[in-house]
């Protein structure tokens, strides 16, 4: 998300994309501000409208919004998922989609389970086990079209392979919520369980995973 954040931010020529919020979960905060930071990256005045509901594209295009993220995958009957551009006839040009590669997924489940470290895994009270694998295992790609103008395409790749190899942590540096509100400051990395569990929105995010803007990604 934070690749496609940057995309959007580098293909949009008046610093506002949009973001498709389908069915808010414990990690849709987390995606949300991940791909606002990666336009932020690219535009430090670009701005994130989130819509959800019907008709959620005429909202945005009342915004301005012509660069929007979708949904996360390609669903019969649809073609509004990934990232896409808004035509001035209606139509959708596709730039890129995530992608998640379970049989890397199940691969990497199958090998530590070979090498033993699935049965010395720390599993206590009968807690689910996750596994926080990405980009850098293999497990979640990215997919470009056509549509995606070559310029962003070098800067997608550059990005892709920093955060590969861990150059680049999405949610490195000082963070700030809708309010104002610093949530990260100096070097600490966050962990796993702390970019999962965020409750709050990063500043250039327009709207809320309810109705109304606020600061809070729960109301």
């Amino acid at each position: 998300m934070f690749v496609l954040g940057a995309i959007a931010a580098a293909v949009a020529d008046n610093h506002a994309v949009g973001y498709l919020v389908a069915s808010p979960a414990p990690s849709s905060t987390a995606e949300t501000n991940a791909f606002a930071l990666g336009a932020q990256l690219v535009d430090a005045h670009a701005k994130v409208f989130l819509a959800r509901g019907d008709g959620w594209e005429g909202d945005l295009s009342d915004a301005g919004v012509r660069v929007v993220m979708g949904h996360d995958a390609a669903e019969p009957g649809r073609d509004d998922f990934g990232l896409y551009e808004l035509r001035p006839d209606g139509t959708r040009l596709h730039l890129a989609c995530p992608v998640w590669n379970w049989g890397r997924y199940y691969e990497l489940i199958v090998r530590s389970i070979q090498n033993g470290r699935w049965a010395s895994e720390d599993v206590r009270d009968g807690r689910v086990l996750t596994y926080w694998w990405g980009m850098s295992a293999g497990v979640i790609d990215i997919d470009y079209f056509e549509g995606l103008p070559a310029g962003s395409r070098k800067l997608a790749a550059c990005l892709e392979d920093a955060v590969r190899r861990g150059a680049i942590d999405p949610f490195e540096g000082e963070l700030r919520s809708q309010g104002g509100i610093v949530h990260r400051q100096g070097d600490r990395d966050l962990s796993p369980a702390e970019i999962i569990d965020m409750r709050w929105l990063n500043g250039n995010v327009v709207g809320s995973f309810g109705a109304g803007p606020t600061g809070e990604a729960g109301s």
